[in-house]
């Protein structure tokens, strides 16, 4: 079957009998579109997502704020800039990124063997009655090593709920669910008090343990899902992925044009666009 990323005219996609003839309905979603800056869509806004190394992440018109500072990891050092050690009891190191760098982001690995290696940073959540997701991508990892001893936020204000939500890197959900690679969540619903949070990332956020994991692209948000990476570095960052108006819409350029979109068929008609 012909790869369904390949560019279809827009006449083609546009007479409904040959777009299923084009793209077969193998699945729920369909990849059409590969590269900015936009296309055509008619109907109801469709769900989108883009998909890097196998992992789809939602992307919205909704502006979005990346709380955490310095979430591209960069600065070289064994801590990354806008980040506190928290523990010393193995090593960590900037690596490349799976993902690449054009975001200005990098990773970090992590090892420790019987003890903890990691970060902190403090967050405001400044919001009553709001859901917080905190995330991070999870590249690699090696050893048993669940949900809470990677990434963990702490010191929550008074009435706060934390979870682990079902997520790509942990599919069962909860705290000590074992962590594949892919998209790392916990959320934290707050209720009327307003305050910091301490974001812990590494290895043995919460007790020792054994093993080593590379990390990237850390982010804070308001909602129950990762939206796509914001990179900040000194100062929170707002960011909108997508307009819609006049059935165009109209990608970031932060997206990239190597990322893919998907979109939820059949809801929508697109086109590849120059």
């Amino acid at each position: 079957m012909a790869s369904i990323t390949q560019r279809f005219p827009l006449c083609t996609l546009l007479a409904k009998p040959r777009f299923r003839t084009v793209v077969p309905r193998i699945s729920s979603t369909q990849v059409l579109l590969s590269r900015p800056p936009g296309y055509s869509f008619r109907g109801p806004l469709p769900n989108l997502y883009r998909k890097l190394n196998g992992i789809p992440f939602p992307i919205t018109n909704v502006l979005h704020e990346n709380k955490l500072l310095g979430s591209v990891l960069g600065g070289g050092g064994a801590v990354p800039t806008q980040w506190t050690s928290g523990w010393t009891m193995g090593s960590d190191a900037p690596v490349a990124s799976i993902w690449g760098s054009a975001d200005g982001a990098s990773a970090y690995t992590l090892t420790v063997t019987a003890g903890r290696q990691g970060w902190y940073q403090v967050v405001p959540l400044n919001t009553a009655n709001q859901l917080y997701s905190f995330s991070v991508l999870i590249e690699a990892v090696t050893g048993s090593l669940n949900a809470q001893e990677i990434l963990v936020p702490v010191s929550l204000p008074a009435g706060a709920v934390l979870s682990y939500p079902p997520c790509s890197a942990n599919p069962s959900g909860g705290e000590t669910s074992f962590v594949q690679p892919g998209v790392l969540v916990a959320n934290v619903q707050l209720g009327a008090t307003t305050g910091n949070a301490t974001v812990r990332l590494g290895i043995g956020t919460a007790s020792n343990q054994t093993g080593s994991v590379t990390i990237s692209r850390p982010q804070v948000e308001r909602g129950a899902t990762r939206g796509t990476f914001v990179p900040t570095t000194t100062l929170a960052v707002s960011a909108q992925d997508f307009t819609a108006s006049g059935g165009l819409l109209t990608l970031s350029q932060a997206l990239g044009a190597s990322e893919i979109v998907l979109a939820e068929y059949p809801t929508m008609l697109a086109s590849l666009l120059d």
